[in-house]
């Protein structure tokens, strides 16, 4: 019996100290309260955030770092917490830090947040930081991992400062600077997975230097499709002493910056000493390059690095007819090298391309090299450039090609002192009309990241296909048969699929070239073979030929010509790989677990889904719910071919008066077990629109409580145990050890 109390006390302990390292709000909220004006490092840990809290003026947040560097305090969002749109973690006031802090956005678990065209992210949920009419802020060393929307946002601020800090995974822009003066983000590494990297948005005196920033194509086997790795726009504010530079940004999405003007008010940009590689790979824009611009006045683009960027290193495109076209950019001492054609249509090439006419592009002493389309194309004033190759010749860029890729000058920019502002916090757009969320989203939309359209089923392809039939003439016909691609492809899991051969898109050519043709028939079959499609076309072509008879009449020779049909037939073919065949899968097993407990009764259930399962309906007492298995995102094979590519979503659609527990059912009452399956229909959606009834349940009831048992696991029952040991083998030393003494 004297070790009952010793069990217990080992219980109590143990469970504290998981509950420590959960954390919660108000552990925080204490902390800060009590260090206001001050420095609060928080404990070791990770700490569930069920709630905003607020950073006081003055105060210092920071995380506990292990002896190599690590970040060992984690604030980590909590499962389906839905705030509100636009509310962050944390709201931070003026003259504050954030240092050493991992932030966990814990996306995948959000489910109760709103949505918009299947997507979650980038709707104005989970912003970690947000810093508003405040003058200082430093966010530092800090990891951004997994949320739903930006990592900083600040908005008609000064002096911010964002650096050495690290993101990825995020679900809009890293760092989000709006209508603000004074901004200092440099020596971030940065992986953006939807939006961009770095954005300013109206902002004044902003040096933006020694910047990793690093495309993640897929996440978890997603594919995401970010926006321009960095985004400089102005909307209607003045922009100016804005300097970028030092920056390494490789395989964006889209461009490596987009640079616009929406009203013409905006001076002095400095571009310079940057290296673009590999931009924009997303194959769904018409509109890319290593920088595109519009509208945006007295550019200096120079001696930064633009290789392998598809369309242009840098493209002046008019993305929007209702804002200002006009502006002047200067480019000089470039290196332009191994541009590449768009993605998207083909299109572009050239090192520098200006499709914008009033626009004036100044282009001086750059070199160029292996540019697909050449050095420029459209309005460029071109002077002193140079074709070389530049991994081989003495460049005025100051780049230098090395093992490791393109090295640089070390550069930092310009000195640039603290920003000051008005004894209220105001700055230079204080007068403006506020800013709302539509001007921002304005340029998401335009941008086509926040409106990407998901499907539900494969579909016919709405593009031409590249035509690449072989012709053959045999006799007087001329023709070819090609197996172009497929209608109704979908992609699951890396392999393609059809409903059936005659999905393949036939393009055939025949002609009869007889001086004197009278038809031509064409007749065209499939044949499916192992992996592979074979069309088989036969043609049949009539054409007429002269036939002379000589007679003799009345002693007179006569020559009559007689037009005689004839017929040749004669077959083309040709074979190509050919994807799998789709079957239709049955319906999966429905598990309904009927939790009959008098503290929480409910009834969960969970549909098994098959690999081709796009959605599993739940429909109970009159209502319908889905959760979204898949989604299809509409790509194009590279002969321009529209296919769906059926990417992994897992999120749920139109629950009402139920709930769910990750990608299980909920209804929040004990079903009877004897009509469960009665009283609940499970559907099944797959790629081809086919739908199938559950018809197969198994039933289990639990009584007891059940649930509690996952708190009582081996491991925990083992430590318990062990310390309770330990501590009982100390309390014996301790009364032989003080009886001997």
């Amino acid at each position: 019996m004297r070790l009952f109390p010793i069990f217990l006390l080992s219980f109590f302990l143990i469970y504290s100290i998981m509950i420590v390292q959960g954390g919660d709000v108000d552990t925080i909220n204490a902390g800060l309260q009590a260090n206001k004006g001050a420095v609060y490092t928080v404990p070791a840990g990770v700490y569930i955030i069920t709630s905003m809290f607020t950073l006081p003026e003055g105060t210092t947040l920071q995380g506990t770092v292990g002896p190599n560097g690590e970040l060992l305090t984690t604030l980590k969002i909590a499962d389906n917490q839905n705030w509100g749109l636009f509310i962050p973690m944390i709201t931070a006031k003026s003259n504050t830090r954030i240092l050493n802090i991992n932030f966990d956005g814990n996306s995948m678990n959000q489910h109760t947040v709103p949505t918009k065209d299947g997507k979650n992210w980038g709707q104005g949920s989970h912003n970690f930081i947000k810093f508003e009419y405040g003058n200082g802020i430093e966010v530092a060393y800090c990891n951004f991992y997994n949320n739903l929307g930006d990592g900083l946002r600040a908005i008609n601020s000064a002096n911010i400062k964002f650096h050495h800090n690290t993101a990825s995974k995020g679900g809009h822009d890293v760092c989000f600077i709006i209508r603000s003066e004074g901004a200092w983000i440099h020596h971030n590494n940065l992986q953006p997975r939807s939006n961009s990297a770095i954005r300013l948005m109206d902002a004044k005196h902003v040096r933006i230097y020694n910047n990793v920033v690093t495309y993640v194509n897929q996440y978890d086997g997603v594919r995401y499709d970010a926006g321009p790795a960095t985004q400089i726009q102005q909307d209607s504010g003045e922009m100016v002493d804005i300097e970028v530079c030092g920056n390494v940004i490789t395989n964006s999405c889209g461009p490596g910056l987009w640079l616009v003007g929406k009203t013409g008010a905006h001076d002095e940009l400095w571009l310079h000493d940057n290296v673009f590689k590999g931009c924009s790979i997303n194959d769904d824009l018409s509109w890319d390059g290593g920088i595109i611009a519009s509208g945006y006045d007295n550019a200096l683009i120079e001696k930064n690095v633009f290789d392998g960027s598809y369309r242009a290193g840098v493209c002046f495109f008019a993305v929007s007819n209702s804002w200002t076209t006009f502006a002047t950019a200067t480019i000089q001492n470039n290196i332009f090298t191994n541009t590449k054609k768009g993605l998207h249509g083909g299109e572009g090439g050239a090192g520098i391309e200006n499709s914008i006419l009033p626009q004036i592009v100044n282009s001086n002493a750059n070199i160029f090299w292996n540019n697909a389309e050449g050095n420029t194309k459209g309005r460029v004033s071109d002077v002193g450039s140079i074709e070389a190759d530049p991994k081989t010749a003495v460049t005025t860029s100051g780049f230098i090609w090395t093992e490791q890729g393109w090295q640089g000058p070390q550069i930092n920019p310009r000195e640039m002192g603290d920003i000051p502002v008005g004894p209220d916090g105001n700055n230079s757009y204080s007068g403006l009309d506020p800013i709302t969320e539509e001007d921002i989203q304005e340029f998401d939309n335009i941008f086509d990241i926040l409106n990407v359209k998901f499907l539900e089923q494969a579909i016919n392809s709405n593009s031409t296909p590249i035509d690449e039939i072989e012709e053959n003439t045999k006799g007087v016909i001329t023709g070819g048969v090609d197996i172009a691609g497929y209608n109704k492809m979908v992609k699951i899991d890396g392999e393609y699929y059809i409903s059936s051969p005659n999905d393949a898109i036939i393009i055939s050519k025949a002609e009869n070239m007889a001086s004197r043709p009278v038809s031509i028939k064409k007749e065209i079959t499939l044949t499916p073979g192992d992996g592979v499609l074979t069309a088989d076309m036969k043609v049949r072509a009539s054409y007429k030929v002269a036939v002379k008879h000589h007679k003799t009449v009345f002693g007179i020779p006569v020559t009559t010509i007689e037009y005689v049909q004839k017929n040749q037939t004669q077959a083309f073919n040709c074979t190509k790989p050919m994807p799998l065949i789709f079957n239709e899968s049955e319906a999966g097993t429905v598990n309904i677990k009927i939790m009959n407990q008098t503290a929480n009764p409910q009834t969960r259930v969970y549909a098994y889904p098959n690999i081709d399962t796009v959605k599993i309906g739940f429909e109970y007492n009159g209502s319908q719910s889905y959760y979204v298995q898949r989604v299809g995102i509409v790509e194009k094979s590279p002969n321009n071919v529209e296919y769906v590519n059926m990417t992994k979503a897992e999120y749920w659609e139109n629950v009402n008066g139920t709930g769910r527990v990750g990608n299980t059912f909920v209804i929040p009452k004990a079903l009877n077990p004897q009509n469960a399956a009665d009283q609940i229909i499970v559907t099944y959606y797959d790629v081809y629109g086919n739908e199938q009834e559950a018809e197969k349940y198994n039933i289990t009831e639990i009584t007891s409580t059940g649930d509690l048992k996952g708190y009582f696991n081996p491991i925990l029952i083992m430590l318990i145990i062990i310390f309770g040991t330990f501590s009982y083998a100390s309390v014996k030393n301790f009364q032989i050890f003080r009886r001997r003494w």
